[in-house]
């Protein structure tokens, strides 16, 4: 948060701060003015923290270490304090210097962020082991259909008289081939799954926005004395103990301070709307790994149920099984390459993710601190509010999508390259087109945010200094001028510099035309003249 505006949005909220204090700090705990040390001139004499204070303090936590004991505030500096009273003079004291704030928050982040990040990866972790169960049980079960096949005498018995031997013979042992292959094959998608599972923290978009997220409040830590004991505090204290996202649990958090929190718990549910997306792609994924499975598997399920009446009419069938088994050592082959561009491409993307995700992220903090200041004004429009915080949020998805898009278009035509390469004798020089643009498509669709946020930064920076320029701000350009800047500017720059066009490529690139234009024309009979 400390590129861009942030430097802007400190001189607000410092500046602000007499105008928020009388209304923010009503519900403030008292020990939080009183216990602050001299140099902070407390308006109150000291009392014990009270209970409000202990249940808010964001350090306590268990196997936390308790902090330095110090004394009592009395007359005689006599008697020790309780832990808790000792964390809350701590964090008194803190809250009135912005430098020992900055360096309190920045203290207790690390902490805070392990135990997010540990919980996000172990719910993942869950989900994952639950994924992989139920697509198992799926596959398992499409594989165990290959015993039909041992009812094909029944239906062959009329069209092929007095070869009902024959016929029970190759069923059985297309039935039984059958079952070994699909599950082979099956063997190969869960493979694939779990190569891809491992790998999905590194472009799971919930951590690189608890990163950035962490990060941008660590930053801007100095700025945030005004809002710290009542929001920031209150955010940290609840992200240690649920699951909840850093934006949703600040935005969540202001009805704590502010009078019309409705239009934050409005961006708050929205925004829990948008992660529902990528909750929702590794369902996507499992069906897309269903579906491929079946789609691989039917050339060589097609074979075996032919061999019974292929046998029954007296043609040669022997290399029918061993074909199928063929197949599913080239499929594995084809796996096997698509893994390592797999591991590859997805670490590459997990870094640019975090590029794309850290200047979107901080575009919401910086939005959001300026609308926890701007709805302490008389004529606060929630409406103006919302919209926004939904910008932000629209850019955020923006940037996720973009390279997530670009990563599985890419690697899905990289998939049916290596099966032509296997499975048909492609080679891969044959898509070079693909290895080319559409390498420089993916590379290009994934630096794009990082890129345009360098480029759009000028111009943001100009619109703020315009609606901080006049006496009274411009809250309507503070507010929608950046989000309107990085949302609209996005997708335009995005179509503008061809980066529809390279997602349209990787997703439209003809498999097909490669492969034919890769096979030689036939020879020409002797004695024909060849063509012009």
């Amino acid at each position: 948060m400390n590129i861009r505006w942030a430097g802007k949005l400190g001189a607000l909220v410092l500046g602000a701060a007499l105008m928020v204090a009388p209304e923010v700090r009503a519900d403030e705990p008292e020990d939080l003015n009183k216990e602050a040390p001299a140099a902070a001139a407390p308006a109150h004499e000291a009392k014990e923290p009270s209970a409000e204070a202990k249940a808010h303090d964001p350090v306590k936590k268990d196997g936390d270490e308790a902090a330095p004991a110090t004394a009592k505030a009395g007359p005689e500096g006599e008697g020790d304090m309780s832990p808790a009273e000792e964390k809350a003079g701590e964090t008194a004291a803190a809250s009135h210097d912005p430098e020992k704030y900055a360096a309190f928050i920045r203290g207790i982040l690390p902490k805070i962020k392990e135990k997010v990040l540990g919980k996000i990866e172990a719910k993942m972790e869950k989900a994952q082991e639950a994924k992989m169960e139920r697509l198992s049980m799926v596959l398992g079960w499409v594989s165990m259909l290959g015993f039909l096949l041992l009812l094909m005498p029944i239906f062959l018995a009329k069209k092929y008289p007095g070869k009902l031997g024959v016929l029970f013979k190759t069923s059985a042992i297309a039935a039984f081939a059958s079952v070994i292959v699909m599950n082979l094959f099956a063997a190969i998608v869960m493979l694939l799954k779990n190569v891809q599972g491992a790998l999905a923290k590194f472009t799971n978009p919930q951590i690189k926005i608890v990163e950035a997220a962490l990060d941008g409040i660590g930053d801007s830590a100095d700025h945030l004395i005004s809002f710290g004991p009542q929001l920031i505090q209150p955010t940290l204290d609840q992200l240690s103990s649920s699951e909840e996202s850093v934006p949703v649990a600040l935005l969540e958090n202001v009805q704590k301070i502010a009078k019309d929190a409705q239009p934050f718990l409005a961006a708050a549910k929205w925004f829990k709307g948008m992660l529902w997306i990528f909750d929702y792609l590794p369902l996507v994924m499992t069906t897309m790994a269903i579906f491929l499975f079946l789609v691989g598997a039917k050339p060589m399920l097609v074979e075996l149920i032919k061999l019974p009446g292929r046998a029954a009419a007296g043609e040669n069938t022997e290399g029918v099984v061993k074909e199928a088994f063929r197949k599913v050592g080239r499929e594995l082959l084809a796996t096997l390459c698509l893994i390592v561009l797999l591991a590859v491409v997805t670490l590459l993307s997990g870094e640019l993710l975090a590029l794309a995700v850290r200047p979107a992220v901080e575009n919401f903090l910086n939005t959001f601190f300026v609308d926890v200041i701007y709805v302490q004004t008389p004529d606060a429009s929630s409406g103006l509010i919302f919209g926004s915080l939904a910008g932000t949020v629209v850019f955020l998805v923006l940037n996720v999508m973009v390279v997530l898009v670009s990563t599985g278009f890419f690697l899905g035509k990289a998939h049916k390259i290596f099966q032509q390469r296997f499975h048909d004798k492609v080679p891969l020089s044959a898509h070079k087109k693909f290895w080319g643009w559409g390498t420089l498509a993916l590379l290009w669709a994934q630096v794009f945010p990082v890129v345009f946020v360098l480029g759009a930064e000028p111009l943001v920076e100009k619109l703020l200094e315009k609606g901080f320029g006049k006496d009274e701000p411009n809250w309507t350009l503070i507010l929608l001028g950046g989000s309107g800047v990085f949302v609209l500017g996005f997708v335009l720059c995005f179509w503008a510099f061809r980066g529809l066009k390279g997602l349209a490529f990787l997703k439209k690139y003809d498999l097909v035309a490669a492969k034919a234009a890769s096979v030689p024309p036939p020879p020409m009979p002797f004695g024909e003249p060849t063509p012009a």
